[in-house]
């Protein structure tokens, strides 16, 4: 937009000019050509502060560019993190963590997303972001899971917490909500609280089997 500014700019500048020759050449009102003078002077300063303008956008871009090619990205870290595992681990990080995809859009980062099962809703499976997740178990009290109508309906929120509970339930991690009580943790056997929360975090794709990284 602002290469196109400077072009339009620089085209009347050229105009007028031209036209300033010309009323020069036929001896015409010296006001018309001091007006014409003017007027291209005009254009064509804007002209080159719209294209200093432009070059410059150009330069943070490409700054931020190498910038980002430079930087450790979240994917990256995540596979450097998972290389570091042993075969065990990596096998049992591959069988128990669900499907997680980055979504990315232009000028913004990459935003990670925990896919849940499908549903009437949404049948390629709710979308549900990977800080979301780690929010909905961290405000667990005890076993219980956060109950799905403590979000509006019909908000953002209380879609990902349904998503998020239903996958619960069918990954075997949570027993279905009874009346006021919302889902259950299902505890394996000598399971505690603290060990019960960091399996479902591997397997939501959170964090790394035994190293406890956080992804």
């Amino acid at each position: 937009m602002k290469l196109l500014q400077a072009a339009l700019c620089f085209l009347g500048a050229a105009f007028f000019a031209i036209t300033a020759w010309y009323v020069v050449d036929v001896r015409g009102s010296k006001y018309i050509l001091a007006f014409c003078i003017a007027v291209a002077a005009v254009l064509g300063l804007f002209g080159v502060i719209k294209l200093l303008d432009w070059v410059a956008d150009r330069q943070v871009e490409y700054a931020m560019a190498i910038a980002d090619i430079r930087s450790t990205t979240p994917q990256v870290r995540a596979l450097e993190a998972v290389s570091n595992l042993t075969p065990s681990q990596q096998e049992l990080l591959l069988s128990r963590v669900v499907n997680m995809r980055y979504l990315t859009s232009p000028n913004s980062p990459a935003v990670r997303t925990i896919v849940c099962a499908p549903s009437v809703a949404s049948p390629d499976g709710e979308l549900v972001p990977a800080e979301f997740a780690q929010e909905f178990i961290h405000d667990m009290s005890g076993q219980y899971f956060p109950a799905v109508r403590r979000w509006s309906e019909g908000s953002h929120e209380h879609r990902y917490a349904d998503a998020l509970t239903h996958l619960l339930y069918i990954q075997g991690w949570a027993e279905e909500a009874r009346g006021n009580a919302p889902a259950r943790m299902i505890m394996e056997h000598g399971e505690t609280i603290e060990q019960a929360v960091e399996r479902v975090e591997i397997g939501l794709g959170l964090r790394l089997p035994a190293v406890g990284v956080e992804l």
